[in-house]
This record gives C-alpha cells, structure tokens and sequence, in this order.
C-alpha cells in the first residue's frame, strides 16, 4: 500500500486528479483491516474532494469517523476546515476551540502534528480569531522552511511558510507575511507542485484583500488571475470556486 500512497501523493502534486482517484483506490483494495491505511485513504480523499469543490461528499464520513475517535485531532481538525470552505463558521469555531482549549504548545502530540497546526492556522485565519493565533503560531514556527507531509506520505498540505504567512497577516504584520508567502511560493514551485504554489497564491490573495488598499488590491487581483489560470488548467474546480467568491 506504501506505493500506492507515494504514487497518489505525486499525482496530487501534479495535479493528475483522476490518477489520484486510482491510487486511492489502489489502496483502499490492500488495506484490509489495518485503521493506519484506511486513514491514509480518507486523508487523500479529502485533499482530493477540497480541490474538486466536491467537499460536502466526505462530509458524513468525517462526522461518523470523529463518533469513533473522538480523540484524533486531525480529524476534527479537517472537519473545522472543511465547514470553514463550506461557509459554515459556527462548526468550524466548535472543532477548532476543541482542539486549542487543551492548548498548542508544549511539543508535538504525535506523527500528525505538524499538519494539524497548519490546518489550524489557517481555520484561526479565516475565523479572525486572535485569541489563539499566536500560541499556533510558536508552535508551527520550527517547520519553517519545511513542507507539511500528513501521515507517512498521504498528503503534502504545501510550506508551512504559507500558514505562519496567513497568521502573520491576519496578526497585522503585512511585512511579515509578504515574506513567508514567497518563501512558500518558491518552495512549492521548486518540487512542481501547481496545485499548491495556486493554493499558497489564494491565501496570500486573501489576505491583501483584506487590508482594502488600492495596491493591496491590485496585487491580490494579479494572484488570483495566476491561480485561476493554473486552476482552470488543472480543474481544481475548488479553488476557482473559492477565487470566484474572493471575487464576488
């Protein structure tokens, strides 16, 4: 099954969505019973569904997957981004204060750690919250300058730079965050990864937008153009969904 995550994680890479799909199901078929394999199937389906604008698919199965295990924080971390792309920020706030009431620091809590404070920085991001946003921060600060790989290789979620970059907008150091949005563009340009370097291009997009200057805009508009043109040509109908609405 090793080869078939490694195969899947590649295609995501490139952008290659119905290769993924059969990767997935390649693994899906040697998994068996083991619980490691099976979640590794749900990670990249859901990476899959997010880029195809298709999340509301895996939505019962995330739900009943938390009723089992209540306990895993990514899980109810991907459920918090899930509602937040869904635009629905009143579940997504209860999973994501779920996860920081028992606190960030202190050191990882396991294998999927890394993944689950940038999945939180971006849900603390976009939900506006501050409360906690520095603590996540300090915790996802040593991954600088890395990628954030879920699981032994399901999912590449693209530089953590992108996500400190997100903090440090939504914080009001635009300086900052100018620099860690580069920092992630070309680090996620250097391994062929459009998908992602669109992605790292939405976010900073996003968060320019916010400050409402008339360079700020003009410059968000030229990295959503980017990511557009790169969506349309990959079909990442999610992004350009979520582009329109930055749009709209």
């Amino acid at each position: 099954p090793h080869a078939a995550v490694w195969r899947g994680l590649r295609a995501l890479l490139d952008g290659r969505r119905d290769d993924v799909e059969d990767h997935a199901a390649e693994m899906l078929r040697w998994a068996g019973d083991d619980p490691n394999v099976v979640l590794s199937y749900g990670g990249l389906l859901l990476d899959l569904r997010r880029d195809q604008g298709r999340l509301e698919e895996v939505k019962p199965a995330l739900l009943a997957a938390l009723e089992q295990t209540s306990s895993v924080d990514v899980l109810r971390v991907a459920l918090a981004l899930l509602h937040i792309e869904l635009d629905e920020p009143k579940e997504a706030r209860a999973h994501f204060e779920g996860i920081v009431a028992a606190g960030v620091t202190g050191g990882p809590r396991g294998p999927g750690w890394s993944a689950t404070l940038a999945a939180l920085a971006e849900v603390s991001a976009r939900l506006g919250d501050r409360q906690h946003a520095q603590d996540i921060s300090t915790a996802l600060a040593p991954y600088t300058g890395q990628l954030i790989i879920v699981g032994w290789g399901t999912v590449c979620l693209g530089s953590a730079d992108r996500y400190l970059a997100m903090l440090a907008a939504d914080g009001g150091r635009p300086a900052e965050a100018e620099r860690l949005f580069e920092a992630a563009l070309t680090l996620e340009q250097s391994i062929g990864a459009e998908p992602l370097a669109a992605r790292t291009r939405l976010a900073h997009a996003r968060a320019l937008l916010r400050s409402g200057t008339a360079t700020d805009v003009r410059r968000a508009t030229e990295l959503l153009d980017a990511a557009a043109l790169a969506a349309r040509r990959l079909g990442l109908a999610g992004v350009l969904q979520e582009i329109e609405t930055l749009r709209s």
